[in-house]
């Protein structure tokens, strides 16, 4: 009896990186939802963008959301939160994109001293 693959999304690796695709310098608004255009990295036909972030600031408890362009609302994005000052923290995150390939951020307003923000790969 044959079996076909279920439709669905496949997971698509990136590979090895050489350094952070967007840093503290490029992510600087604060307060306020704002695109990430991620074309350049990310083929057309990708639905969803796995982004690996490294953080640190002063204060602690400052956060970073991301979500998909276009929702008015925070229910499907995701982030992360400083929990002790100057000290980083790492993630790995999953979000939805739209079909040009694009995400948005929200930086809470606090001293970023890194922000390292690199795509992983994508579900195709």
């Amino acid at each position: 009896m044959f079996f076909s693959r279920p439709a669905g999304h496949k997971y698509v690796d990136r590979g090895d990186p050489s350094g952070a695709d967007f840093d503290e310098t490029d992510l600087t608004v604060k307060g306020t939802w704002t695109e990430i255009d991620l074309s350049s990295i990310v083929p057309i036909g990708a639905v969803a963008v796995a982004i690996a972030l490294e953080v640190d600031t002063a204060p602690a408890l400052a956060t970073i959301q991301f979500r998909k362009k276009g929702n008015t609302n925070f229910i499907e994005g995701d982030g992360l939160t400083t929990q002790i000052l100057d000290k980083s923290i790492r993630g790995t995150l999953i979000l939805s994109c739209d079909s040009d390939r694009k995400i948005e951020y929200m930086l809470g307003d606090a001293t970023w001293n890194e922000i390292d923000f690199v795509v992983k790969g994508w579900f195709i």
